[in-house]
């Protein structure tokens, strides 16, 4: 039986859009005053670990038994699988004492992919909203692209004796792309709230 889980994952996403922009002021706070980064990074992806995990599983569910006409299930459900296979290589880091760099090539190569499908899709008209669809892609693709340069600076700054400023900046901005995916997500879900509830496909 099809279940309609769209409008789920698009809550989940905001949560998890929510919780990597307050890493991003947390860290960048923290960065800019020279203090340990360590319980901000790790506190972050043990949280992020189970949306992340639920927008994997999901999506490659929803991949797969998509009944609806068309390939929305494409535009869709690809993207949160670049997002929780993003999410897992990060905490997999962690776990594993890692450098963040090649989670962040990883990263930063699914979020170009992410804003590819947006771009697709808008020139496509697959939505009735393909500029906020694609602002919503384009912007966490951006998120995900700038978490290359996020994870060397992690790298950086975690060195002994490191503790240079000007990655800082590599945190901020992270978390204002956050931030702003959050905002357009949300600016989407609102009015598909009662749609979903009352029609379900």
């Amino acid at each position: 039986m099809f279940v309609d889980d769209l409008l789920m994952d698009e809550a989940v996403l905001s949560a998890l859009g929510l919780a990597s922009a307050v890493f991003g002021f947390a860290a960048w706070n923290s960065m800019r005053k020279g203090r340990p980064i360590d319980f901000e990074l790790s506190s972050f992806l043990n949280a992020a670990l189970a949306p992340g995990l639920v927008l994997l599983i999901v999506a490659l569910k929803d991949e797969f038994t998509w009944p609806l006409p068309g390939s929305y299930n494409i535009l869709f459900y690809d993207p949160l699988v670049f997002l929780g296979v993003s999410v897992l290589a990060w905490w997999l880091t962690l776990r594993s004492g890692q450098r963040f760099l090649y989670a962040g090539v990883l990263t930063a190569i699914l979020g170009l992919l992410t804003i590819y499908y947006g771009s697709v899709g808008y020139s496509l008209g697959m939505t009735q909203e393909p500029a906020a669809m694609f602002a919503l892609f384009a912007l966490y693709g951006l998120t995900g692209f700038l978490s290359l340069p996020l994870g060397i600076a992690i790298d950086d700054y975690r060195m002994p004796g490191q503790r240079a400023k000007w990655v800082a900046w590599a945190a901020l901005i992270f978390g204002v792309l956050a931030i702003l995916s959050l905002i357009v997500n949300l600016v989407l879900i609102a009015p598909t709230v009662g749609a979903h509830l009352a029609h379900a496909p």
